[in-house]
């Protein structure tokens, strides 16, 4: 049996936010997105130090996944709703 279009909806932005923290995650350690280029995690990398400096430089590429990551899963939550199917 197949799932319901707004169900593969909500799966497919779930692997999104997924694969964003995952990347995030890669470019933090060292092994994601080099130098050149620029990329959430990386930002957060290079910026690690100023912490025990009580900057906020490293916060706020967080805040910004964090903003992502939210705005993804509420936007598919709503779409899922208007979707649902099944009502009728």
């Amino acid at each position: 049996m197949a799932e319901p279009p707004p169900l593969r909806a909500v799966e497919l932005v779930n692997r999104f936010v997924a694969c964003l923290m995952f990347l995030s995650a890669l470019s933090l350690l060292g092994i994601g997105v080099q130098p050149p280029a620029t990329d959430w995690g990386s930002l957060i990398k290079l910026n690690a130090t100023s912490l025990l400096l009580d900057s906020t430089a490293p916060l706020i590429p967080g805040i910004f996944i964090l903003i992502a990551s939210l705005f993804a899963l509420f936007a598919a939550s709503n779409a899922s709703r208007q979707l649902d199917f099944s009502k009728s």
